[in-house]
């Protein structure tokens, strides 16, 4: 279940619910989460990786045209 469907639910309800279920169920509910999850996070980390690179990239621009001023 994803924590966006979860805050529809109330506590007991949601308690009912996954008490239904079976082992396989709830096997297969966990795996599809984990992959779903991973993709998430993965396209997160790829997201900050590119940031990051930017910012350095701004920093170098930055710095270089600042010692270009100071020099020139």
């Amino acid at each position: 279940m994803y924590f966006g469907h979860l805050r529809m639910w109330q506590a007991g309800e949601l308690g009912q619910q996954l008490a239904g279920l079976s082992s396989t169920e709830r096997s297969l509910m966990l795996s599809r989460q984990l992959v779903t999850m991973s993709r998430i996070n993965w396209r997160k980390h790829r997201s900050l990786q590119a940031s990051v690179a930017v910012l350095l990239l701004a920093l170098l621009t930055v710095t270089g045209q600042a010692a270009l001023t100071w020099v020139g």
